[in-house]
């Protein structure tokens, strides 16, 4: 692995301020990782952002599981999924590269006022970094 660069690491640190790590979100996390893992193409890594509070957590995982599995059906016509489920906003990359013995699925869960474009492309470039 390359040397990750100071601006690189400049913007993981303004993008991991939003991250929530409570019960509920590192429960949601986990369910998403399992419920996903088997979909995501070989050679790929799904980043997955849903934001905070998530006040159904149960049957909002159930819906994500199911938008972002119909999403990754559709193959490589599309890159990224946005979509607003139970009053959370969700967005997934499919990004390119894996990170040997961990997870094809890295989730957060961000508060509102977080920014997810930057934890998206902040999360891409470090897996880019690691799997160079």
């Amino acid at each position: 692995m390359g040397v990750i660069n100071q601006r690189l690491l400049e913007r993981l640190r303004l993008a991991k301020r939003g991250l929530r790590f409570d019960q509920v979100a590192l429960r949601f996390i986990e369910r998403l990782q399992n419920a996903l893992e088997e979909a995501v193409p070989a050679g790929k890594t799904l980043i997955v952002i849903v934001t905070a509070p998530i006040r159904m957590p149960a049957k909002t995982a159930a819906a994500v599981e199911e938008r972002i599995s119909n999403f990754l059906a559709q193959g490589p016509k599309r890159r990224d999924f946005r979509d607003t489920i139970n009053e959370n906003e969700v967005w997934a990359r499919l990004a390119p590269g894996v990170v040997r013995g961990q997870s094809r699925v890295m989730a957060f869960v961000q508060n509102p006022d977080a920014d997810s474009d930057a934890l998206l492309s902040a999360t891409q470039a470090l897996l880019a970094q690691m799997t160079a």
